[in-house]
């Protein structure tokens, strides 16, 4: 396929034209035109799965630009958006169609930042794909948790903690939100720490293992102490004896 004309980039990425409107330069129009051919006929040709998610993620983004999208859900961490669109529109292996997503983070704005939910899959001996270290795979459920809020897995499914990132609020088709389990939850803190930030990681780990030997080194002070005071007992109760046997002796002497 024809890649897009070098004069069309150059505009495009020019300080003295890029804020002119596209109508009054031919070169970018021409461009736009055989661009938009191309991507009829492609579209006309993919399966509808993907024109149809693509119609959907360009009419919000219209709607978007008309200032047309109002009203959206706050979500607090763990909170799982029931169906989020990520478009159609990626790049190599980047997510794309609708797919539940993990909330990590919501400043109350109109975006949220997290990962999406996605259906596992398995290699020709039967045995699940994941892409370690950044993927937590999670087995099918057959019974549900007694917290009717929790997120119930209906199928094998891959959380995907590689495509994290921040996306609009008003790409959640399905606003309904369910609870991550907090093992899960936990598990995401762990690969985001130990691979994203790792000096942060070996910190927290080396913080960890001093708490523990101070932990360990008092349990040990608290265990002699309550042996000394033992001892300090039984010769507390020794002197008493000896104490008392002086007494009596003396008497007879006396």
């Amino acid at each position: 396929m024809q890649g897009v004309d070098n004069l069309t980039v150059r505009i495009c990425s020019g300080n003295q034209q890029k804020k002119n409107v596209t109508s009054t330069n031919q070169k970018v129009t021409i461009e736009l035109t055989k661009l938009m051919a191309l991507l009829d006929q492609h579209l006309k040709a993919a399966e509808l799965e993907k024109t149809c998610n693509w119609i959907l993620e360009e009419n919000l983004w219209l709607e978007n630009e008309h200032n047309q999208l109002q009203g959206f859900y706050n979500y607090s961490r763990g909170d799982i958006i029931r169906t989020l669109d990520y478009g159609t529109v990626n790049i190599g292996t980047e997510i794309r169609y609708p797919h539940p997503f993990v909330v990590l983070y919501d400043n109350k704005e109109d975006w949220v930042i997290g990962a999406p939910i996605t259906q596992a899959s398995f290699d020709s001996n039967g045995d699940v794909v994941v892409h370690e270290p950044f993927e937590i795979y999670v087995p099918k459920q057959f019974r549900r948790s007694k917290n009717p809020k929790e997120f119930f897995f209906t199928k094998d499914s891959v959380i995907q903690v590689d495509q994290i990132r921040r996306v609009s609020k008003y790409r959640a088709v399905k606003k309904v939100s369910f609870k991550l389990r907090t093992d899960l939850l936990n598990r995401i803190d762990n690969i985001l720490l130990e691979n994203v930030l790792p000096h942060k990681f070996r910190l927290f780990n080396k913080l960890d293992q001093l708490t523990q030997d101070q932990a360990k080194k008092i349990a040990e002070l608290e265990e002699k102490n309550l042996s000394l005071q033992n001892d300090m007992y039984k010769m507390t109760e020794e002197l008493a004896i000896l104490k008392e046997k002086l007494e009596k002796s003396s008497a007879k002497l006396a």
